[in-house]
């Protein structure tokens, strides 16, 4: 099964609850990151009045957060159970401003069209945090005039993981999916639906692994259990791998990504 495909989604869902990864981590989710960057330059493009929209919502933490900032929010995501919780975690929270909407927006779902579940015109600022790409050439059709898209994607590492070959095969990381997203793309793909790059940033952040088993679950994440090395039969090897490449006790990898900016005029 292709990581983060269609069907790598689907067998996620069913082995966790929410999107979240279950390893353990420790690394900076500040500026530095990209995170909290997306999320205060989110903040600065709401108000009272806007109409929001979101792709790729996983179960909703981000447009449950910025529900009092503005008048009304609509956040979707394939994945039913992820929007099953988004939806229990507005009620608990008495959110009323914000629906969930479980859609496919990619061409493969529309016809051969990539298609947003929004009306023309309709969006004061479209937002995804992580999510796909694949209704950029539909972006333009649902913002109003002057509207905004910004979007945080994650980036391909700069060069593979020195430890990655000494991993049995069921547990090679592979970053296949993210071959080719970046400014270029992101340009070519709004070019198709006449919208033009008016911002582009980078993000390359530490992420650390604090011991051999947050390795294991990070790696297991989204993979079936009957393709994986049981814990005990992979655990010298690990702690081989932390010994060699470990600073201080951690395994580093690299968090990369890139946040976008448009506006349709």
């Amino acid at each position: 099964m292709k990581l983060h495909s269609k069907p790598w989604y689907d067998q996620l869902a069913k082995q966790q609850v929410g999107y979240a990864p279950a390893a353990a981590r420790d690394y900076d989710e500040g500026w530095g990151s990209g995170e909290e960057f997306y999320l205060r330059a989110v903040r600065e493009h709401l108000f009272p009045e806007a109409i929001v929209g979101e792709s790729g919502c996983a179960e909703g933490g981000v447009a449950i957060e910025l529900s009092p900032l503005c008048q009304q929010i609509t956040a979707y995501d394939r994945i039913e159970p992820y929007i099953d919780l988004a939806r229990q975690r507005a009620s608990e929270a008495d959110i009323h401003n914000v629906e969930f909407i479980c859609f496919d927006s990619s061409a493969d779902a529309n016809g051969g069209v990539p298609h947003l579940p929004f009306e023309d015109q309709s969006l004061d600022l479209m937002m995804s945090r992580r999510g796909p790409m694949h209704w950029l050439p539909d972006v333009r059709r649902v913002l109003k005039p002057g509207g905004i898209v910004l979007q945080l994607c994650m980036l391909q590492w700069r060069a593979p993981l020195p430890w990655a070959s000494d991993l049995p095969s069921g547990l090679q990381p592979s970053q296949d999916h993210l071959r080719g997203f970046g400014r270029e793309s992101v340009e070519r793909d709004l070019a198709t639906g006449d919208l033009h790059l008016d911002s582009y940033w980078e993000f390359d952040v530490p992420m650390y692994l604090p011991d051999p088993t947050s390795l294991y679950k990070h790696l297991c994440v989204g993979r079936h259990a009957d393709d994986l090395p049981e814990y005990p039969t992979v655990t010298p090897l690990f702690e081989v791998i932390f010994e060699k490449y470990g600073i201080e006790g951690r395994l580093q990898l690299r968090q990369r990504r890139f946040m976008w900016k448009a506006i349709s005029r």
